[in-house]
């Protein structure tokens, strides 16, 4: 037994208060078991010999994700904003080489220097699997050099809950990893070279300044934008009754062990859900768009959209501490001005905050069925005080 007043008898009610005034643990915090501990990877410090594959083929095409002293900022931190511009200023030039090469073939080689005028009696030059191979290069070189682009932002900027470090890829993990990033980079240019390419119509004429810059300035940003909310439609329903239909959660489960993801496990997830997100939701979306008469998207258009989706799905798995809105939900701003716009942290704190029957932030594109449905989740970092729109970050060419 104790006096009143002993240090042991303070130290009890001290203890009390601080369990007392503790807050709450939020109901949807997910179970701590699960996370970040399970994604450290040792294989980059072990004998080169021995790697496999896939591990030789992340250093020697240089796509480890993560930056190696990136700085850390608290939570108040101020918040540098990426611009729209920015961003498309290292996308474009780079979607626009493909296409200028194809162009090129059909302009010297098989129509025989046609002008302008006559443009449109030359045909693609290209047989299905011949486009498929190319674009199919062209789409995991675009996605390649994403990565780094990241990569060297995350180096500079930091990443969001930067005081925990960023998952890796794991060792048993790395061919998986691997697998899943080649398979989206190969059955998205398939299923468009087999459904929707025909070698009859030629690719953009880059000989007709006018009519690519109708392509490039009105009519590809009215239809990614499009594409990308009505996909979003799609990606928010199946991805919400994945986590609220209890037999659905089991292939969903997979992708959410990672709570700080990087570029690399944007497709870590089971089988059947690889399925949906490569295959099953761009046909839903493509196939009720086809209802709209003024959405009609040709083989080129739907590959300049996908690059666009590819690099906005790596973007959401960054972790990279900016405030930045994909330009292709809308044109002109047009979802900031309505509090609809997504940004690397909704995501980021969907991984960090749900798990199973719990969650929100389920849009990968666009914030507007989450608002509309009420399962948006309260930023932490980018808030209205935090975000600088005066500091417009630095991005490599």
């Amino acid at each position: 037994m104790t006096a009143a007043g002993s240090p042991a008898e303070a130290a009890s009610a001290q203890g009390a208060r601080t369990e007392a005034e503790a807050p709450p643990t939020p109901i949807n915090c997910k179970p701590k078991a699960l996370g970040s501990s399970l994604f450290k990877s040792t294989w980059r410090q072990a004998d080169r010999t021995k790697w496999n594959w896939a591990q030789k083929l992340i250093t020697g095409v240089d796509i480890w994700p993560l930056a190696a002293e990136p700085p850390q900022h608290a939570k108040d931190a101020p918040v540098p904003v990426l611009s729209g511009f920015t961003f498309n200023r290292w996308l474009v030039p780079r979607a626009a080489v493909p296409f200028l090469l194809h162009w090129a073939w059909v302009r010297f080689v098989t129509c025989g220097g046609v002008g302008a005028e006559d443009w449109q009696q030359c045909s693609s030059g290209l047989h299905p699997i011949l486009a498929f191979l190319f674009y199919s290069i062209a789409f995991k070189l675009i996605g390649i050099h994403s990565i780094k682009w990241w990569r060297a932002l995350g180096g500079r900027y930091g990443y969001f809950d930067g005081d925990k470090p960023r998952d890796e890829v794991t060792d048993d993990k790395v061919t998986d990893v691997i697998l899943s990033l080649i398979s989206t980079s190969t059955f998205r240019p398939i299923v468009a070279a087999f459904l929707i390419y025909d070698r009859t119509l030629a690719p953009p004429n880059f000989g007709d300044w006018k009519a690519m810059l109708f392509w490039v300035g009105v009519q590809l940003p009215l239809q990614v934008s499009a594409y990308s909310i009505t996909l979003d439609f799609w990606f928010y329903w199946y991805h919400r009754l994945m986590h609220e239909v209890p037999w659905l959660w089991k292939f969903h489960k997979a992708h959410h062990r990672t709570r700080h993801p990087n570029t690399l496990l944007t497709l870590f997830a089971d089988e059947t859900q690889e399925v949906f997100d490569l295959v099953v939701i761009p046909f839903f979306t493509y196939y009720t768009l086809s209802f709209i008469p003024f959405f009609h998207v040709n083989f080129y258009d739907w590959f300049a959209i996908q690059m666009n989706i590819m690099k906005i799905e790596l973007t959401g798995h960054s972790g990279v501490r900016l405030y930045f809105t994909p330009p292709n939900a809308a044109p002109l701003g047009l979802l900031q001005k309505l509090g609809l716009e997504l940004i690397i942290e909704d995501h980021d704190l969907h991984h960090r905050s749900s798990w199973k029957d719990r969650g929100g932030n389920y849009g990968k594109q666009t914030r507007i069925w989450d608002s509309l449905f009420g399962t948006t989740l309260k930023r932490e970092e980018c808030t209205t005080e935090n975000v600088k729109h005066d500091v417009l970050a630095e991005a490599p060419w």
